[in-house]
C-alpha cells in the first residue's frame, strides 16, 4: 500500500492467477548460442524466404548507390531472440523477431517477422499461434495455452492476444505526445 503502481499490465485480484513469463537475462555465451539457434529456427520458417525476397527488391529498387547492407549483415543487425522463463512454472519461451531497427526518421524496411518458440530440451518448437513486435512482458492470463502479450512501441503500449477469447483482454493507451521524434 501506498506504492504506485509500475507494472506493464494487472487484472483483478478474485480472477484465477495467469501463467506470467520473466524475460531471462542471459550471459554472453548463453545470448549467444539461443541467438545462433533461433535464427536458424528462423532461417527454416516459411516466412523467412518471402522476406528476404522483399529485401533483395528493396535493393534492387534503390539501386546500389544506396549502399544497403547485404541480407545476412541485414539480418545480423535486426534479428533479436529474447528468452521468457514462466515464473513458478516450466515452460521456456523463446519470441524472435526479425524488424529492422531505426535510429531516427526515414526509411524503413517493412518486410518483419515475429515468431514464438517454446524451448524443449535443446529444441525449439514453434508454438501454432502469432507473435509481436516489441514485445516487452508474455503471459497465459486464462491458462487456455495461448499466450497474450504487452507491446510497446513509440509511445504505445497495446496488450495483445490471439485466439477465440482475444477479445477480453485486448486494451490499448498511449502516452500524449506533441512534436515531433526526429
Amino acid at each position: 500500500k501506498g506504492k504506485p503502481c509500475a507494472g506493464l499490465w494487472a487484472r483483478r485480484a478474485d480472477l484465477p492467477a495467469p501463467a506470467v513469463f520473466g524475460r531471462r537475462e542471459l550471459g554472453e555465451a548463453e545470448s549467444k548460442a539461443l541467438t545462433e539457434a533461433a535464427l536458424a529456427s528462423l532461417r527454416s520458417q516459411p516466412e523467412f524466404a518471402p522476406t528476404q525476397a522483399a529485401y533483395a527488391e528493396r535493393v534492387k529498387d534503390y539501386g546500389h548507390e544506396a549502399s544497403l547492407p547485404a541480407w545476412d549483415d541485414f539480418v545480423r543487425a535486426n534479428f533479436t531472440a529474447t528468452r521468457w522463463d514462466e515464473v513458478g512454472g516450466p515452460r521456456k519461451i523463446v519470441s524472435v523477431e526479425l524488424d529492422e531497427k531505426l535510429d531516427g526518421c526515414g526509411d524503413v524496411f517493412e518486410g518483419h517477422i515475429e515468431l514464438l518458440f517454446e524451448l524443449q530440451g535443446d529444441a525449439l518448437v514453434r508454438l501454432p499461434q502469432t507473435s509481436w513486435r516489441n514485445l516487452v512482458a508474455l503471459m497465459d492470463l486464462d491458462r487456455d495455452g495461448v499466450l497474450e502479450g504487452v507491446t510497446n512501441y513509440d509511445l504505445v503500449h497495446t496488450i495483445t492476444a490471439v485466439g477465440p477469447t482475444s477479445g477480453l483482454y485486448a486494451d490499448e493507451y498511449s502516452i500524449d505526445y506533441v512534436g515531433c521524434r526526429c
